[in-house]
């Protein structure tokens, strides 16, 4: 079995890296994502990251230690999304945060239907589960052993690829 790792969310504007690490959802009203992490930028710790989830955008306290590098990392992002919703670094953040959030999700969705076989595309993720001809579940790692098995875990891999879907292979 594939071991199924997280993806790390990032963006980078010229010669600047932001990243969102020790992302933790947390208590809070549901108008917005509520979170905490830290912000990142070229692998060092530049910010303290929050949203309260009551609407609003996340709030970013920078250490003044690299407030240099902050200021130059938000130049660059301002001349790389010129009047976009991404220049203001709080909406980045946000943003990174979703991201996250739905990488949380996708993963606890993969564990949870570790013997279908599982597709995703940027929308949706989703299950198929298999089963022989009287219906009893089989799981994916057993079905592949047998060469009718086979040739059907092929046909339904084929046939959701060819719709624009990722199969995630976890056996």
């Amino acid at each position: 079995m594939n071991e199924i790792k997280e993806q790390k969310f990032t963006k980078t504007y010229g010669d600047y890296t932001f990243e969102l690490r020790g992302y933790k959802k947390v208590m809070g009203h549901d108008d917005s994502l509520p979170f905490n992490a830290s912000l990142y930028i070229n692998n060092k710790k530049v910010a303290a990251c929050y949203n309260d989830g009551w609407g609003g955008e996340a709030v970013v306290q920078v250490n003044e230690k690299y407030r240099g590098l902050y200021d130059r990392a938000i130049e660059a992002l301002k001349q790389h999304e010129p009047d976009t919703w991404y220049q203001r670094i709080n909406n980045l953040v946000d943003m990174l945060a979703c991201k996250m959030e739905d990488e949380k999700f996708r993963i606890k969705f993969i564990k949870r239907h570790m013997g279908s076989l599982i597709f995703a595309n940027e929308e949706k993720i989703f299950a198929v589960p298999l089963r022989t001809n009287n219906g009893k579940l089989v799981c994916v790692q057993e079905a592949i052993t047998h060469a009718q098995g086979k040739r059907t875990v092929d046909a339904i891999v084929e046939k959701y690829e060819k719709q624009g879907y990722e199969h995630i292979k976890t056996y």
